[in-house]
C-alpha cells in the first residue's frame, strides 16, 4: 500500500473512531443510505455486484468536507441498505494520476475486479485527464504498468485535452467496451467509445453522440446499457439553463435518452432529441448503473449537486448517495423504483386517513400516500419533517397539480439552492401516489410508480425528530408508512 493510501486509511480509522464515540454524530448518520467514511465524497464509482456482494467505489476527498485531490472509498453491502466500508482504493500516487483518480467504472475478469478511471497529471502549467486501469489482487489495487491506457494520441481529432474523463466499461461477447466523454473545441460534450481485446490496447470506435445545441456545455459521467429490448444512455450535462416545464435546475443536471446503439456505426441513435431528467429534485447527480446475479438493473447517484452543497459546518464528513433504485421501461418511459430489499428492514405498519394533522414521533420511514384531488378546489397536503426551530417540508398543490419541498428552515437556511417545485400528473384514476422514502437528512419521493422521481436533502437537528403530515383536501388521504430499523 502507497504512503498515500496509508494516510487515507489513516485518516478514515480517525474519523470513523470519532463518529462511533460521540451519540450526537451517530445519529447525524443516515440509517440507510450510504455516507461518507470521513471528509468529502461525490461521484459514485465502480458499481458493482461481485463473489457475492454489492461494491461500491466514490470520488473521495479525506481529509475535509470540500472537494480536494481525489482518491476512491470503498464498501461492500449483502442487501444494499447497510454497507461497510472498506480500505481506500486508490489515491493520487503515480505519475499518470499524480493529480487525482477521477471517475470510473468496475468489471469483474477472470475472478477479479478491474476498474477504469480517469487519471490526472500535470502538463506544463494545466492538467490533463487521461483513462486508466487497476486491478484488485485480494489485498489492494494494483495499477496497470500500461496507464495511461487511453491519451490524447488515441482520440483521432483536437478537443480540450483537460476534459476527457469518467470512462464506463462494459464486455460484448469476446471484447470490451469503454465509453468516455470529452470536452470538444466548441466547449460542448461528446460520448466516445474504444474497444479492446485484453484490456491493454484500445482502439478508438467513433463519436456515438454529442451536444450539437446550445442547452449544454461539458458533459459528465456516461451510462450506457440494454435494458427492454432499448438502449438506455445517461448522462450529466453541464451549464444548463433552469427550466420548468422540463424540470431542470440551473448548472448541473443529469438526463436519459432512450434509442439504439448501433454498434457497427458507433452511434446512439436518440427516440427523442429532448433531454429526460432523471430525477427532477435539487440532490441528484453522477448516477451509474449495474447489473445484479439476478439480471435487475440497479442505479445509484450522488445525493448532492454541484450547486446545492448544504452541509453544516461541524460535520466530519459530507456527501451520501441515493437510496438504489431498479430501472424498468414501460410506457416509453424509464421508471424507477427502490429495491426491495429495503421492505426486509421494516418495522410494523401504520395506516390510515389524513383529515387534519397527524403528527408521528419519528423520522426514517417509509411511507406511502395516496391523493385524490378535487379539481379546481384550493387544496394541499403538506409534510413536515422535523421540530418547529428546525425543519423541511414537501407540499402537493391539488389545485396547481403541482409539487414542492422547501429547506429554508434548516441548517444554513438549506444552502443558496433550497427550494423548489415540479409539475406532476395524475395517473388515468385521477390519483397522485406517492412513495416517500425518508431518512435523517433526505427525502426521495417516488410518484406514481417511480415514473419520477424527486430527490432532495437537508440537515436538521437530531432533537427535532417528528413527522406531521396536515390536509385540507375534501377526499381524506390515504397513508400507510413503515419505520425503517
Amino acid at each position: 500500500m502507497s504512503e498515500k493510501l496509508e494516510l487515507a486509511k489513516k485518516r478514515m480509522a480517525e474519523i470513523q473512531s470519532q463518529i462511533a464515540s460521540s451519540e450526537e454524530q451517530k445519529k447525524r448518520l443516515p440509517r440507510f443510505h450510504f455516507s461518507s467514511p470521513c471528509g468529502w465524497i461525490n461521484d459514485p464509482n465502480g458499481f458493482c455486484f461481485f463473489k457475492g456482494e454489492f461494491h461500491l467505489f466514490a470520488q473521495w476527498h479525506p481529509y475535509s468536507t470540500q472537494w480536494g485531490p481525489m482518491h476512491w472509498c470503498h464498501a461492500s453491502s449483502k442487501n444494499l441498505v447497510k454497507w461497510k466500508h472498506l480500505s481506500p482504493a486508490l489515491a493520487p500516487d503515480s505519475q499518470a494520476d499524480c493529480e487525482g483518480c477521477f471517475s470510473g467504472s468496475a468489471i469483474e475478469q477472470d475472478g477479479k475486479l478491474y476498474v477504469a478511471y480517469t487519471g490526472v497529471s500535470k502538463k506544463a502549467d494545466s492538467t490533463i485527464q487521461n483513462q486508466c486501469v487497476a486491478f484488485f489482487d485480494g489485498n489492494e489495487f494494483v495499477k496497470s504498468k500500461f496507464n495511461p491506457i487511453l491519451t490524447t494520441g488515441d482520440i483521432p481529432f483536437e478537443y480540450d485535452a483537460e476534459h476527457f474523463r469518467d470512462p464506463k466499461i462494459w464486455r460484448d461477447g469476446e471484447k470490451f467496451f469503454l465509453a468516455a466523454v470529452l470536452k470538444k473545441k466548441d466547449g460542448r460534450g461528446a460520448l466516445v467509445i474504444f474497444e479492446s481485446a485484453n484490456f491493454e490496447k484500445w482502439n478508438f470506435l467513433g463519436i456515438a453522440d454529442e451536444e450539437k445545441t446550445s442547452r449544454s456545455a461539458m458533459w459528465e459521467c456516461p451510462d450506457i446499457f440494454s435494458l427492454g429490448g432499448k438502449t438506455v444512455f445517461i448522462v450529466s450535462p453541464q451549464e444548463m439553463q433552469a427550466e420548468e416545464k422540463g424540470g431542470f435546475n440551473k448548472g448541473n443536471n443529469t438526463v436519459y435518452f432512450l434509442g439504439e446503439f448501433k454498434k457497427d456505426e458507433c452511434k446512439f441513435v436518440r427516440e427523442n432529441s429532448d433531454f429526460t431528467m432523471l430525477d427532477l429534485g435539487m440532490d441528484f447527480y453522477a448516477a451509474q448503473t449495474m447489473q445484479d446475479s439476478s439480471g435487475r438493473r440497479i442505479m445509484i447517484a450522488w445525493m448532492q449537486n454541484w450547486d446545492s452543497y448544504n452541509t453544516p459546518q461541524n460535520y466530519l464528513w459530507s456527501g451520501m448517495m441515493t437510496f438504489p433504485r431498479e430501472l424498468k421501461i414501460e410506457n416509453g418511459k424509464l421508471f424507477q423504483t427502490p429495491v426491495r430489499e429495503l421492505k426486509d428492514f421494516f418495522g410494523k405498519e401504520i395506516s390510515g386517513k389524513i383529515s387534519g394533522e397527524k403528527k408521528f414521533a419519528l423520522r426514517h420511514c417509509a411511507m406511502k400516500l395516496k391523493i385524490v384531488p378535487k379539481r379546481g378546489e384550493s387544496e394541499k397536503l403538506n409534510v413536515k419533517i422535523g421540530g418547529e426551530k428546525q425543519f423541511a417540508f414537501f407540499e402537493f398543490d391539488g389545485e396547481k397539480i403541482q409539487l414542492s419541498f422547501n429547506r429554508e428552515n434548516t441548517i444554513k437556511g438549506g444552502g443558496s439552492m433550497n427550494k423548489k417545485s415540479i409539475r406532476v400528473e395524475l395517473d388515468e384514476n385521477g390519483e397522485l401516489n406517492l412513495l416517500c422514502l425518508i431518512d435523517t437528512s433526505s427525502v426521495e419521493i417516488f410518484i406514481n410508480g417511480g415514473e419520477k422521481v424527486f430527490t432532495n436533502t437537508f440537515f436538521i437537528s437530531s432533537e427535532e425528530n417528528s413527522l406531521a403530515l396536515s390536509s385540507t383536501f375534501y377526499n381524506d388521504v390515504k397513508f400507510s408508512l413503515n419505520e425503517i430499523l
